[in-house]
C-alpha cells in the first residue's frame, strides 16, 4: 500500500559566547521535533489511524528541549571550567495512540537527561593534559501519557573520570 502521509518537523538553536579577559561563558538552547538525526532522544508516535485495513496512519513528532552552559577561567597555563546541561522530552502536541507499538525513535522512554562536568586543563607549549569528571543522569520512564511523555521516571546515574592528552601540530 502507498501513502502520502508525512511528518513535518521544526528545530531552532540559539547560541551565545562571551569572553571577558580570562573568563568565558557559552550558552546554547535547542528546541526541536523528531531530532533523532542529531542524537536527541524522542522521535514520533502514531497520531491517528486513517485506514485500519491498509494500516495507513499519520504521525505526530515528539518535541525536545535542551539547554547547556559552560563557564571557564584561564590563568597562565591552567584552565578550570564547568559544563552543565539539561535535555527534556516535551512529548507530542497531539494526543497519540500509545498502544500501537510506539513511540518510535531514539530512546523515547527517557523523560529527561542532565549532566554536570567540572574540568581542569594544563597547557604547556603544544601539549595539553585535561582532567574531567562527568556525572550524567538519565530519567527513564515506564509507560507514557497521551502525549508520549514518559511517566514515573527513575534516575539512572553514571560517574566517569577522564584524563586526556593532546599534542597540537
Amino acid at each position: 500500500y502507498y501513502t502520502q502521509e508525512r511528518l513535518n518537523s521544526i528545530s531552532a538553536i540559539a547560541f551565545a559566547n562571551l569572553k571577558i579577559d580570562n573568563f568565558r561563558m557559552k550558552f546554547q538552547a535547542v528546541y526541536g521535533e523528531n531530532m533523532t538525526d542529531l542524537l536527541f532522544f524522542g522521535g514520533f508516535a502514531v497520531k491517528d489511524t486513517i485506514d485500519p485495513l491498509k494500516a495507513i496512519v499519520n504521525y505526530s513528532a515528539i518535541r525536545n528541549g535542551a539547554v547547556w552552559a559552560d563557564f571557564s577561567y584561564s590563568l597562565k597555563s591552567f584552565e578550570v571550567g564547568i559544563f552543565g546541561g539539561y535535555n527534556t522530552n516535551l512529548g507530542t502536541v497531539d494526543d497519540v495512540q500509545i498502544g500501537s507499538g510506539g513511540p518510535f525513535g531514539l530512546a523515547p522512554n527517557i523523560a529527561g537527561l542532565y549532566r554536570v562536568s567540572p574540568r581542569i586543563v594544563w597547557n604547556s607549549g603544544k601539549a595539553r593534559i585535561a582532567f574531567e569528571t562527568e556525572y550524567t543522569v538519565a530519567q527513564y520512564g515506564s509507560g507514557y501519557d497521551s502525549n508520549a511523555i514518559p511517566q514515573n521516571p527513575v534516575d539512572v546515574g553514571n560517574l566517569r573520570f577522564l584524563i586526556s592528552t593532546y599534542v597540537f601540530f
